[in-house]
């Protein structure tokens, strides 16, 4: 890879289960470049993705136990570190307003929010629904045949890196992503 290449960086840290991403980890790994994979979720089933990672790294040892189990891999729990000020809302409970779901995608329940805030445009109006765009952008909510973007009750946020700007505005995460 020219990016590898130019950059000569000592180590990788990537996460992902797309092809590419174990394309590039095995690129980085012949190059002696050390490959760390970042794994904070459990939505692996096979070791596919994890070809050319030297360490995968966890965020608790629960973690490393589910994974040893599942897929008889070897992880590294390291607790993350944690800026409270980042992520702690810091609002008032009244002046947080929205029913919020981030990263609107069909496996993380776009389908059944769209539903929602559909029958919540019809019935009460009044309550304020936020959509937080990560991963997927508010487009994706466009697959689901319901137009949100008619509805006056639904609101989008675009992707932050600070998510105390969502908690400041959320009173109740539907699906925390």
């Amino acid at each position: 890879m020219d990016t590898l290449d130019q950059w000569q960086p000592d180590a990788m840290l990537t996460y992902g289960g797309q092809s590419f991403v174990a394309d590039m980890n095995l690129s980085a790994q012949k190059r002696g470049i050390t490959t760390v994979f970042m794994l904070h979720n459990f939505a692996y089933f096979d070791t596919g993705c994890f070809r050319g990672i030297d360490t995968i790294q966890v965020p608790s040892q629960y973690t490393t136990d589910v994974y040893r189990e599942r897929l008889g891999i070897q992880t590294v729990p390291i607790a993350p570190v944690i800026n409270e000020e980042k992520i702690l809302a810091t609002s008032s409970p009244e002046e947080r307003k929205y029913v919020t779901f981030i990263n609107p995608q069909p496996h993380k329940g776009v389908y059944v929010f769209a539903r929602i805030a559909e029958m919540l445009a019809a019935r009460r109006p009044d309550i304020p629904l936020l959509v937080v765009e990560s991963r997927a952008d508010s487009r994706a909510i466009l697959q689901t045949g319901i137009p949100l973007e008619q509805l006056s009750n639904v609101s989008v946020m675009r992707n932050t890196p600070t998510p105390s700007d969502i908690y400041n505005v959320t009173k109740i995460v539907l699906m925390p992503s």
